[in-house]
């Protein structure tokens, strides 16, 4: 059986689909995958295709990346010729990026560097300035919303440009030297970006590649080959690695997979959830089993925080049932990453001042409410009705009245940190 390589989905016409092989040349589906014949015509003996790339405005002109260099069909693949003119004799080309606003401009990722065609692959041009050796490129991708903006990964890390390829420049602030097999750019926020690394697992940045940082909870495998980002679903990122595929939330936790650390993933607990916070952190919330946790999103406050007081974690909201009537229930709080908070702050009404004002929501005692910190993990502790119970009722759960629909355990959570202190 053929080693795909790469598989591609026409974007006009869904059902037809073009599997890229290691020695077999190119299939065609025109059913969805159900049956698929050879389309190959014009392509060398087999060939070891790399990469593939179709015009996403007309969709019959394709391109493939090989061994032998690039080749394009005009025919949705019925017919492939050798498209090399400029290009080196004897390097493989690994990637292929199409400009989506102008499909004639092409970039090409090879054994020795970078390459761009403006004729759809009539001529190509050498674009290597600034990078540190003109070698494999294992990764480029190309930001949705500025196609002059690519980002390349190999063996000395990521390097970007702004200028569609005349100059790259290093983006590896925080990569530690990682060689980068594989690229993905979040959809939604293109100024995060994902680069899986050999070696050194998955690293993330919030920041267009100016600053990176690992993001590897719940990544067992170093090795990172492949990223990908379901643009239906943007917030769900998945690593290939070799032999296994991990799934991580973009937006939330990218690969915090298991943010309490109990062997068992999040989205497999109904009260255990990973986010991220408006502030750029990852924290995990954790409520007692047999308590449930809904809507769990992070959230800007309306009112703001005292003058002395910074949120360098942000706020999150969520609901939760399984509360007694009366009863106590504890909530705990994992910071992933960023400042380690010296304080808790909530924004609501509390007993004997019934209007919704910011307080102080340490330990206490007497009421057996509060927040209990021990570095990055804090524990918050409730009693229905009482302090941190922003309906101030005994009614067997935790509200907040304006926030999402249901039984909410503390909608305003603030992880903060006092100035001073």
């Amino acid at each position: 059986d053929p080693f795909i390589t790469a598989l591609s989905i026409d974007p006009i016409s869904q059902t037809i689909l073009y599997a890229a092989t290691s020695g077999h040349g190119i299939f065609k589906s025109m059913d969805s995958g159900d049956n698929w014949v050879a389309a190959s015509n014009g392509l060398p003996f087999n060939p070891f295709v790399q990469s593939f790339a179709i015009d996403p405005v007309t969709p019959s002109n394709l391109y493939l990346g090989s061994n032998t260099g690039v080749y394009t069909s005009t025919d949705a693949g019925d017919n492939w010729n050798l498209a090399n003119n400029g290009l080196p004799t004897t390097t493989w080309v690994y990637q292929l990026v199409i400009d989506p606003t102008t499909p004639g401009t092409i970039y090409a990722g090879t054994g020795m560097g970078v390459y761009k065609s403006t004729d759809s692959g009539a001529s190509w041009t050498e674009k290597n300035t600034g990078l540190l050796f003109a070698a494999a490129i294992s990764a480029l991708v190309m930001d949705p919303t500025d196609p002059s903006i690519l980002y390349l990964g190999y063996y000395a890390g990521v390097y970007k440009t702004t200028d569609g390829a005349e100059n790259w420049t290093a983006a590896n602030q925080g990569q530690n030297f990682a060689s980068i097999y594989a690229l993905a750019i979040d959809p939604t926020t293109p100024s995060t970006l994902f680069a899986g690394s050999y070696g050194s697992g998955v690293f993330m940045s919030t920041d267009s590649g100016a600053n990176w940082s690992p993001a590897n909870g719940g990544l067992n495998d170093s090795n990172v080959s492949a990223l990908a980002i379901n643009p239906e679903t943007p917030d769900v990122l998945y690593a290939g690695t070799y032999g296994s595929v991990y799934k991580g939330k973009v937006g939330s936790a990218p690969l915090i997979t298991d943010g309490n650390g109990d062997g068992i993933p999040d989205d497999q607990q109904p009260n255990v959830d990973t986010l991220t916070s408006n502030t750029g952190h990852y924290v995990t919330l954790a409520a007692p089993s047999g308590a449930t946790l809904q809507n769990v999103q992070a959230v800007q406050p309306s009112t703001a925080p005292p003058q002395n007081v910074a949120l360098p974690q942000g706020m999150f909201e969520f609901e939760a049932t399984g509360i007694s009537v009366g009863g106590s229930i504890s909530m705990t709080i994992i910071i992933q990453d960023g400042p380690v908070a010296s304080s808790y702050w909530k924004y609501g009404p509390e007993p004997g001042d019934t209007s919704d004002h910011w307080y102080e929501f340490l330990y206490d005692s007497a009421t057996n409410t509060g927040a209990v910190i021990n570095g990055r993990t804090i524990t918050l502790y409730f009693v229905d009705g009482g302090r941190g119970d922003s309906d101030l009722t005994t009614d067997g759960v935790i509200t907040d009245p304006g926030g999402p629909a249901g039984i909410a355990l503390d909608k305003f959570l603030y992880l903060s940190q006092i100035e001073g202190k």
